[in-house]
């Protein structure tokens, strides 16, 4: 059991309590009373600093968090936990793994956790059907798609697999730090869309952003990805955020003034205690003092190396030296250029200004 302080959390049923109908949340349905847990989602593009703000959420003695809900790359049984054990020895893991085994559900660490919205074990095609369509930046195509593919049986079956998985996972989480909210850092703001349509949830997202030009340098260095190129994909998932966020009616409100949700990884870095307040307020915690220090907590993490490194706030900024005055100025063009066209230029704006001045 985690060292957290033990909360009132309210657990839900297991898989009988997905998609009860939502006018029910917080009220009673039959002889219960059910509350909505909270979910504070991370929204962000790779490289973008999520890993450090998952400890340090995970660090909240009201919080608990596992990083990445649906997995990491080359996920299998001997894959280290951020604790130093494989996942098949970790205890957290083997509670996650007891609580799916008690529901009847099937836990496995074989390339993804079961959390994973999926139909196929090629990315591309899980993309199209749960993800961004190829080309097509529109919320209205998207939530077409949405109600179509709930329509055919063998993938609305997974949806609900998948449903049943996150309601569980979750809750084994929060039990096990005796915790009270989740956060999930899997990046994708449609798997934040997905989390907020089961009803036991009262999903609150984030959009973290990092400096693009720290982002390109990043991405080229662990991809070999053009630098100018990472730019331009980099401005489209903002956009793609943004757009998400905006027209998912759960999320409208705390969208409509954007920089509600924004949360720059630079800021972070350098006011964490701060930035931590504004992460927390929307689902009324406090920041407790101390919270930046967060190795003597209990984390059980699933990410990038720097789950091995954790324990100290350190801001990188490498593309400061790195990067040449000229591909500095051609990554702001690009971004702003695209910005400038898109339909959601304000919020983009919001997020370019920090960086470039404005």
């Amino acid at each position: 059991m985690s060292a957290k302080t033990a909360l009132s959390h309210v657990p839900t049923s297991g898989p009988a309590s997905v998609n009860l109908p939502a006018e029910h949340d917080g009220k009673t349905v039959g002889d219960e009373t059910r509350r909505r847990t909270p979910v504070l989602y991370i929204a962000a593009n790779q490289y973008s600093g999520s890993t450090l703000l998952a400890f340090l959420l995970n660090t909240h003695p009201e919080i608990a968090s596992a990083g990445h809900t649906i997995g990491w790359q080359g996920l299998s049984p001997e894959f280290l936990c951020s604790c130093g054990a494989q996942l098949r020895d970790c205890p957290f893991f083997t509670a996650i793994r007891r609580h799916f085994e008690e529901a009847g559900l099937p836990f496995t660490f074989d390339g993804a956790l079961p959390t994973k919205y999926s139909i196929s074990r090629f990315d591309r095609l899980d993309r199209i059907v749960f993800d961004n369509l190829p080309k097509l930046r529109s919320a209205t195509l998207e939530r077409a798609r949405d109600r179509l593919v709930e329509r055919i049986p063998g993938i609305r079956h997974r949806i609900e697999a998948a449903d049943r998985a996150n309601v569980t996972f979750i809750e084994a989480a929060l039990d096990y730090a005796g915790a009270s909210v989740y956060a999930d850092n899997s990046h994708s703001p449609y798997r934040a869309r997905r989390l907020a349509e089961i009803s036991t949830f009262s999903v609150h997202p984030v959009h973290l952003v990092r400096d693009v030009r720290g982002i390109a340098l990043s991405t080229h260095r662990n991809l070999g990805w053009d630098l100018e190129f990472t730019a331009l994909h980099w401005v489209r998932v903002q956009e793609q955020i943004v757009r998400v966020l905006q027209n998912t009616p759960s999320f409208a409100d705390c969208a409509a003034e954007y920089d509600n949700l924004l949360v720059h990884y630079e800021d972070l870095c350098d006011r964490p205690q701060a930035v931590l307040a504004k992460v927390v307020r929307p689902i009324g915690l406090d920041a407790p003092e101390g919270w930046t220090s967060f190795k003597s907590a209990e984390h059980h993490i699933l990410g990038n190396e720097m789950r091995f490194d954790a324990g100290t706030v350190r801001k990188s900024e490498r593309w400061k030296r790195e990067l040449p005055r000229v591909t500095r100025k051609a990554i702001e063009a690009r971004c702003r250029d695209y910005a400038r066209k898109s339909r959601y230029c304000d919020a983009l704006t919001q997020i370019l200004d920090p960086m470039f001045g404005g």
